[in-house]
């Protein structure tokens, strides 16, 4: 009579819920509490994919060098404008000199301040001044003062804008490019940083399917055991539910394991103290259905791409190196000119001279006898140019191409979704069909533990067919340059200009 009350009990009981919410599972302690649930600590902190992204933005190791990149290139920009403005110069000089026979050496001072200004005709314009004294050895020491003006314009090469703002041109075109680039790794951060939530919860999943699994697996084995003491079952039966359960087991504990794992690379990646406990939110990413037109995609990413607006720059930066190239092979023909005034006086004698101002104007020329250099250079430029026409040409191909990809990557994710949705379905009402006919009596327990092991894979593969086409649709979005991302790290969810929301 025990036996069989305890048979009537076990049959009328109910599995556990393959399908309730899994418990919020915190990650970060050292050892866990059991096989299931990983031990807790103090600190800890509960993040939903908001917090990981405005983390990520704020703090993240990826967020800091793509701002100190940028901040690089402005600084670069700065110091090349104030190359355009005046500079300052200054210098001070002494020295002594003599011979044997002379008694007390002489000496020499001098000083210099100054300063030059660069003109957008490719010349530069300079005013200085210089005060000197000069006692030779054996002689009285004479002092001496100056105020020049100069100037030196080039006629041929160096003449014109063009030279003149290259350095300027090339700064404003880094930092162009930075950010740009700056655009584009808050874009990749947002991106890789939802993944890696998304992912986490995906495991968080599995440990929750695990245990799950491995609670239905030991009252299958309560149940052979029950069945097996009244000869309704064989040890055969026992064996194997003898074995599911441990193998289900090790599973949890192995899905544990992982997701602390991928915990531990979450807290890395947002710079949180290495004793933090984390909590990932269960909300499930957001399931957003889009009608995808491939023709305004690829219009839409044609248009907005950072990286063909970079490779357009490039193109003009091959033309303007041909020009000086070309401005490289002259001969150089620069015009000179100088004014001084200044006088002499000698503290010997108590004289001071002092005339008119002096004046000099002139021609300097510089005949390039040997141009090898010069003549390869434009060769190089040449090539340079064409190199940049065609991979300009190849870069839209080549983004023509991702978009269909990411577009085929989006449907078949979204095809997967729907296949997996009807297959958890399926393998549920399997589960249960197994477990009627086990308590029956008309199937053995291999059924049971089949059908289980598939409801176990089905909720899995679900939850990664959802994170799939979430990860899928960003993709499509940074991909045409429509992601656009605030100061927190998030993305405006609101159609972008070549989807439209699927109707329900």
């Amino acid at each position: 009579m025990p036996a069989l009350l305890l048979i009537a009990l076990l049959v009328a009981a109910e599995p556990p819920d393959a399908g309730a919410a899994p418990p919020l599972i915190a990650a970060g302690a050292s050892t866990p509490g059991s096989i299931y649930q990983p031990a807790q600590t103090t600190t800890s902190a509960t993040l939903a994919l908001a917090d990981c992204l405005r983390l990520a933005h704020r703090q993240g190791r990826r967020a800091i060098q793509a701002g100190e990149e940028l901040r690089l290139a402005e600084s670069a920009l700065g110091a090349a404008r104030r190359d355009y403005g005046p500079q300052p110069t200054a210098t001070i000089g002494a020295g002594w000199s003599g011979s044997g026979t002379s008694p007390r050496p002489g000496d020499d001072q001098r000083a210099t301040v100054g300063a030059t200004q660069r003109l957008p005709t490719g010349g530069e314009v300079g005013v200085s001044a210089t005060a000197a004294r000069n006692r030779t050895a054996g002689s009285t020491a004479t002092t001496s003062d100056e105020v020049a003006l100069t100037a030196r314009q080039p006629l041929l090469r160096g003449a014109g804008p063009t030279a003149w703002r290259q350095p300027l041109t090339a700064a404003e075109r880094a930092l162009a490019d930075a950010r740009r680039a700056h655009l584009r790794d808050r874009q990749d951060i947002s991106v890789d940083t939802a993944r890696s939530f998304w992912g986490l919860q995906r495991r968080q999943e599995e440990v929750s399917q695990a245990q799950a699994a491995a609670q239905r697996a030991a009252f299958l084995r309560e149940q052979s055991e029950a069945l097996m003491a009244v000869g309704k079952r064989g040890a055969d039966d026992l064996f194997r539910a003898e074995t599911n359960l441990l193998s289900a087991q090790q599973q949890a504990l192995d899905s544990v394991a992982g997701f602390e794992a991928a915990v531990d690379a979450l807290r890395l990646d947002l710079a949180l103290a290495p004793g933090t406990t984390i909590a990932i939110d269960q909300t499930p990413p957001k399931l957003l259905r889009w009608i995808i037109d491939a023709g305004r995609a690829i219009a839409a990413a044609l248009e907005r791409r950072l990286d063909l607006a970079s490779a357009a720059e490039r193109i003009d930066d091959a033309e303007r190196a041909v020009v000086l190239a070309r401005d490289g092979l002259w001969p150089r023909l620069d015009a000179t000119g100088r004014m001084a005034w200044g006088g002499v006086l000698d503290q010997g004698a108590n004289q001071s001279v002092r005339g008119p101002p002096n004046w000099r104007v002139g021609l300097e020329l510089d005949l390039p006898l040997a141009t090898q250099h010069q003549e390869f250079a434009l060769e190089q430029a040449l090539v340079a140019r064409t190199r940049a026409r065609r991979a300009a040409a190849e870069l839209r191909e080549r983004v023509v191409n991702e978009i269909l990809d990411a577009i085929r990557d989006l449907r078949r994710a979204e095809d997967s979704l729907a296949i997996q949705d009807r297959n958890r379905i399926q393998a549920t009402r399997r589960a249960e069909k197994a477990s009627l006919d086990f308590q029956a009596g008309t199937a053995s327990n291999r059924d049971v533990v089949e059908a289980q092991g598939e409801v176990r894979a089905a909720e899995n593969a679900w939850y990664a067919a959802l994170v799939a086409y979430r990860v899928s649709e960003l993709s499509l979005r940074r991909a045409t340059n429509c992601l656009t991302i605030d100061a927190n790290g998030a993305w405006d969810e609101s159609p972008t200009p070549y989807a439209s929301v699927e109707p329900k």
